[in-house]
């Protein structure tokens, strides 16, 4: 039961990996959950995690390089 999760190569915005990550979450606290589909949807959300930090990553080098521009 592997998740629909994006990897490097995809190009998921913040929002959808923020939503696919509250599903998992879900589906983890379900107790009919069984263990090796946990695990899976354990390291399915640690990928999304990763996405979601580049994506903030990456958003903060914007701010930062567009306020830097606006006090030059």
């Amino acid at each position: 039961m592997k998740a629909n999760t994006p990897d490097k190569s995809s190009a998921a915005t913040f929002e959808q990996s923020v939503k696919e990550l509250e599903a998992l979450i879900q589906k983890l606290e379900s107790d009919a959950t069984p263990l090796e589909s946990s695990i899976e949807l354990y390291e399915d959300g640690l990928k999304l995690i990763h996405n979601c930090n580049d994506l903030l990553d990456q958003a903060r080098i914007r701010i930062e390089t567009v306020a830097s521009k606006a006090t030059d």
